[in-house]
């Protein structure tokens, strides 16, 4: 009850938020993204009690679990689509922002199949993160913008001007999908880590495990061009 008053005293200041996003940017981009976003929520605010049922996305305390952000990123996943694909028309990259929602939502939807991994049931320590969602979007995310965006940009230009060639468009998709996979899998990493990747030295072990992984995937696609 504590956290459902607390979202519905939020909720004044999100709307507060995103008109002051619109009014200060005004561009397609906020106007799209921000009413979106506040939808979004409504929808999350709604239906918490529910969601927190099947999902527990609050502990006894009131504070909001692991799994919380898979769901949260979930519910805000059509805003990014629809968003990407209006940002996308207007700036005649349209396959590529279609590219940069996949590797957006990607790692939600992966995390949201292995819920069980990502889940509080995986802290094993009372200040732990067990696997942090938030930690692992941004590993994943941060392979993927630079290789699944890429890889997609590529298919749009090649259907527009011929060039680069189909096969290096669709390569660099597989590999970036592929090296965004890899590190939503933590708990195959912990059985080789040194650390225990449910802690916080775990976590920075994995930060240099995406780097290496993100430098393999640079150099693999720049290879192809």
């Amino acid at each position: 009850m504590t956290a459902r008053l607390s979202n519905k005293a939020a909720f004044p200041f999100m709307v507060i938020f995103c008109l002051v996003m619109i009014v200060m940017f005004r561009n397609i981009f906020v106007y799209t993204l921000f009413p979106l976003l506040l939808v979004g929520y409504l929808i999350l605010w709604r239906y918490e009690d529910k969601l927190d049922d099947k999902y527990s996305l609050r502990r006894f305390d009131g504070s909001y679990t692991n799994q919380t952000i898979i769901i949260a990123g979930l519910v805000f996943s059509p805003a990014i689509i629809i968003t990407s694909l209006v940002y996308g028309a207007v700036h005649n990259n349209f396959l590529g922002y279609i590219g940069l929602a996949v590797a957006m939502i990607y790692p939600f939807i992966f995390m949201f199949l292995r819920l069980e991994i990502f889940s509080d049931k995986n802290i094993v320590e009372k200040r732990g993160l067990g696997y942090f969602p938030a930690s692992y979007f941004l590993f994943s995310f941060g392979i993927g913008v630079f290789t699944t965006f890429r890889g997609f940009s590529a298919l749009n230009f090649y259907l527009n001007t011929g060039n680069p060639p189909l096969e290096f468009a669709i390569v660099a998709i597989f590999l970036g999908l592929l090296f965004q996979t890899i590190v939503l899998l933590p708990d195959q990493f912990n059985k080789i880590s040194p650390f225990d990747l449910r802690e916080r030295k775990g976590l920075l072990f994995m930060f240099v495990i995406t780097v290496l992984l993100y430098v393999i995937s640079q150099d693999l696609i720049f290879s192809l061009i």
